[in-house]
């Protein structure tokens, strides 16, 4: 019998998604860099969605944390490469089934090698602001500057099963000590 955790961590599921014929079907990815803890550095966050009744589209967000509480952030929509507009575009380009990128023109998101390398490229305009001002309410427009941002990362599924039980028996106990883990279906579900 095979386990969610070890479902979940299938390499065919970590790549770009091929469009689905559902309606409504979309697909979202999210990325998140901090420097080392003590490190006054660089941190980002970002995003991309399909647009639901349109999945060529993506939206994709990017988020720039600099030290001293600025803020450069961007946003935009467009299609994604070639190889991500699905099985009959009016383009006429195909799917190739390679899982392509999650790309809006300036952003783009790629799987390298499943589970292991995951790249992020932006080259385009970003507004630059503070937390405080995006605290405050909506974002009004202002000038924007040209930012060019690159992160490859790399990572590791060694012990994920071993590390996963330890994760949620660690946060069970931090939310119920008295929680009985072996009756809780997540922990059914990550048990060996």
């Amino acid at each position: 019998m095979t386990d969610a955790a070890t479902e979940l961590l299938d390499p065919a599921r970590d790549v770009i998604q091929r469009i689905r014929a559902q309606p409504n079907w979309s697909e979202n990815l999210l990325f998140v860099m901090y420097a080392s803890p003590g490190a006054d550095g660089l941190a980002a966050w970002a995003h991309w969605s399909r647009v639901p009744a349109r999945p060529q589209l993506w939206e994709g967000i990017l988020a720039l944390y600099l030290p001293g509480g600025e803020l450069l952030l961007h946003r935009s929509f467009g299609p994604g490469p070639p190889a991500d507009l699905g099985p009959a575009s009016s383009a006429g380009h195909g799917d190739p089934g390679d899982g392509g990128a999650a790309g809006t023109g300036p952003l783009s998101f790629r799987c390298v090698v499943p589970l292991r390398r995951w790249s992020l490229r932006f080259d385009g305009m970003m507004r630059r602001t503070g937390t405080a001002e995006v605290s405050a309410g909506p974002l009004a427009d202002g000038p924007w500057e040209p930012v060019r941002f690159a992160a490859d990362f790399e990572g590791g599924v060694e012990n994920v099963d071993q590390k996963l039980k330890a994760f949620v028996l660690d946060l069970a106990a931090e939310c119920d000590p008295a929680l009985p883990l072996n009756q809780t279906k997540f922990q059914n579900d990550v048990s060996a």
